[in-house]
């Protein structure tokens, strides 16, 4: 038979009112049977413009009438808007007339569909299952590995990972209601934990992998605690735990299909999604949102896999079209058409990447970094120094970045950045003793630690209650960050070693790190460090000197 370019359905009410549920009842058994008839069609749902005097009229209707019924064509209607938008949108604009809507103008049951998805986009409104869906939430466990660099057979030197955009992968998690997701970078005892935890739980769970594939042998690249990759094989990953309680496993990396392969023959894993080629990130990213957006709302696996590709397909991006076929369901069996069990915890949304400014056209000084990274492990303090404009102010801040990731990166509890110039640097001549310094030191701490969603509830209240000074509340706050028993930095960027006001820095530094253990300071100046600077409070600060970078990377 052949498959029609189009297929327009009109609904209207036979008795009585329309009525939220029900039309919402009604989009999703359409949506499920024109997808099950043909996966890659485009699913959209229209209403008539209730501002357009002349499209109600041309139905016979008078304007935001309750009871309004659409004629049996939509042809005559003329003007229609994308059910999508005045669902999900909180502010309604009509394109055609040039003036903002009423939502008062808008039929009853759409008002109840606006009242009842609370401003989420109709994308994952019109997805989602029958009725009871929004019960509980499906569990999915986020591990992500983008290391620095790996040390490879066959390689003299590290060799340099593309890093991957796991911001913008968690971004796209956020967006999808329904699901309950938790955040670990992916670390081979990370995933040991977490395999041995699942394997007690009951019900099923999804393993959400976002890294990279090595080859040669197939491998897992998963992160150390300093951020190089560790290579994990199909033995290493099936001696690592029982995988009985993943019902899924979603691994989306370049060719991975190779590794999952593998690790079903040896482990008890029975589903996975995979790939078998190169594919493009924001390729993947789409698929995901897609699918994870069918999954939540009581969708089959097999039924959310078809319309994950049914979204590469139709985008109107022909890189993306072009990578429709490189998704895989292993094995696409029994099991894949069922709903995936949900968990009665409630949903919640991924932990989100702190936004930290990224530097444009930045080259990641590897060694460097990592060098940073280990001394951190069994030192309190770091000094790069080097000349101006050598980009001392970019390596902090992409290290910042990359070191701040949620779920166990190295300083994922907090980091704290000043520079000079945010500080008032240098002294004002009517402040000798730097108390207006220390409490805006204090101050921009306070507001900083008020914007770090992974601390607890005590350390956030502490930020607002009340205090002689701000110096005096940060340093109690320092005590009750330090008591969680994680490191947590400090950066302190742009200081000039000669001055004679560095005194009273130095003299804050060490009643901070006095009053912690935790705490790890990564300082920068122009200057080569003197023996004013070799310790603070007993920390011996370690200098590191920021070389040039190599001239092919200067031409990057």
């Amino acid at each position: 038979h052949e498959v029609p370019e189009a297929v327009r359905v009109c609904a209207r009410a036979v008795k009585g009112p329309l009525e939220g549920t029900k039309v919402a009842a009604l989009v999703v058994t359409l949506r499920e049977a024109l997808l099950a008839w043909h996966p890659r069609a485009v699913f959209t749902a229209k209403l008539a413009c209730p501002v357009c005097q002349g499209c109600w009229a041309a139905a016979g209707q008078p304007v935001g009438d309750e009871h309004a019924q659409l004629p049996e064509s939509t042809s005559s209607l003329g003007h229609l808007l994308d059910l999508n938008d005045v669902v999900g949108e909180q502010v309604l604009f009509c394109s055609e007339s040039q003036e903002f809507l009423d939502e008062e103008l808008l039929p009853r049951f759409v008002r109840e569909l606006r009242q009842a998805t609370s401003g989420s986009n109709l994308k994952v409104w019109a997805a989602q299952g029958p009725a009871g869906a929004f019960e509980g939430s499906v569990q999915v466990h986020f591990l992500y590995a983008s290391p620095l660099a790996w040390v490879c057979e066959g390689r003299s030197s590290p060799v340099r990972i593309r890093p991957l955009d796991v911001p913008a992968e968690l971004h796209a998690m956020n967006a999808i209601r329904g699901l309950h997701t938790d955040v670990f970078v992916a670390t081979a005892e990370s995933l040991r934990g977490l395999l041995v935890t699942t394997a007690m739980g009951d019900g099923g769970t999804v393993l959400h992998l976002t890294a990279h594939c090595g080859d040669n042998p197939p491998c897992l690249l998963a992160e150390d605690e300093y951020s190089w990759a560790h290579a994990l094989t199909e033995d290493d990953l099936a001696a690592i735990g029982p995988w009985n309680r993943v019902k899924l496993l979603v691994f989306l990396a370049c060719g991975s299909d190779v590794l999952v392969r593998r690790l079903m023959r040896h482990t008890s894993l029975r589903l996975a999604i995979c790939c078998n080629d190169k594919i493009l990130d924001k390729a993947a990213r789409l698929f995901c949102r897609a699918f994870y957006e069918a999954i939540a709302f009581g969708h089959a696996i097999s039924a959310s896999y078809q319309m994950a590709q049914g979204a590469i397909g139709t985008s109107p991006d022909s890189s993306i079209r072009a990578e429709v076929d490189k998704f895989l369901l292993l094995p696409s069996g029994q099991e894949a058409d069922q709903s995936f069990p949900r968990s009665p915890a409630p949903a919640t949304r991924a932990s989100s990447w702190p936004k930290w400014p990224r530097v444009e056209d930045y080259v990641c000084r590897t060694a460097t970094t990592l060098a940073v990274a280990k001394t951190f492990c069994h030192r309190r303090v770091v000094l790069v120094w080097g000349a101006k404009g050598m980009g001392k102010s970019a390596f902090c801040s992409e290290f910042c970045h990359h070191y701040s990731g949620p779920g166990g990166r190295l300083f994922s509890l907090c980091i704290l950045y000043f520079d000079r110039r945010s500080l008032g640097w240098p002294l004002p001549t009517d402040d000798p003793a730097g108390s207006d310094f220390l409490n805006l030191l204090g101050l921009s701490a306070c507001k900083q630690l008020g914007e770090t969603w992974s601390l607890p509830a005590p350390v956030q209240e502490g930020v607002h209650s009340r205090a002689a000074s701000p110096w005096p509340a940060f340093l109690a706050m320092a005590r009750g960050i330090d008591d969680l028993g994680q490191p947590w930095l400090m950066v302190l960027d742009g200081l000039l070693l000669d001055s004679n006001d560095e005194v009273l820095l130095a003299q804050a530094l060490k009643d901070l790190l006095g009053n912690t253990r935790q705490l790890r300071m990564l300082l920068t100046s122009s200057d080569r460090p003197n023996d004013h600077w070799a310790e603070l409070s007993g920390a011996k600060v370690v200098p590191l000197q920021l070389e040039p970078l190599l001239p092919r990377d200067a031409a990057e």
